[in-house]
């Protein structure tokens, strides 16, 4: 949920995203919600997504998704493709 980190990988800001969470949270759902944290590589860490979780814990949520998200690797001219 890092704002820095969400924002390089989506291009959008996280702040819907806290909303809704923040609703969801303040309206009785928390127990019904699966947040998931995807590690993405070369975007976050374990320890960012531990963070997440820490974070979103403090709102009141209990049940999670930790995942590693599959990236396709993109090809630079410094790959050695034959």
């Amino acid at each position: 949920m890092d704002e820095q980190t969400y924002k390089t990988y989506t291009m959008q800001s996280n702040v819907v995203v806290m909303s809704n969470l923040k609703w969801l949270a303040e309206n009785g759902y928390t127990e019904k919600t699966l947040v998931r944290l995807p590690l993405i590589p070369y975007y976050n860490t374990e320890i960012a997504q531990d963070e997440s979780k820490q974070r979103v814990e403090d709102m009141g949520f209990h049940r999670f998704d930790k995942f590693r998200y599959s990236v396709k690797h993109v090809c630079s001219e410094q790959d050695n493709i034959e």
